[in-house]
Order: structure tokens, then C-alpha cells, then sequence
């Protein structure tokens, strides 16, 4: 068995718990929910940092 498949076998989110944030696309104003560090507006493409 690899590291990939075994993995993927053991590792649940569960999205109910997740804790999101809100944030406003400096480049084009679409306002959105991100997890993480890096963020990739869904509508342009832009990547940015909150």
C-alpha cells in the first residue's frame, strides 16, 4: 500500500466543524469564505494573502 491511498483512507473533514473566514477580493470585490494561508479568489483567479 502507498502513502497516497492509505491516507486518503484515514483522513475525514468534517466541513460542519470547519472554521471558515470571510474575505473581499482586493482585485475585483467578490466576496467569499477561505480556509488557509494562500487564498485563490474563485471568480478571477487572483491569488493573495488575507
Amino acid at each position: 500500500m502507498d502513502f497516497e491511498s492509505e491516507i486518503s483512507e484515514h483522513t475525514l473533514i468534517n466541513l460542519e466543524k470547519l472554521k471558515t473566514n470571510e474575505v473581499i477580493c482586493p482585485k475585483c470585490k467578490f466576496i467569499f469564505k477561505y480556509v488557509g494561508k494562500k487564498i485563490i479568489c474563485p471568480k478571477c483567479k487572483f491569488i493573495f494573502k488575507p
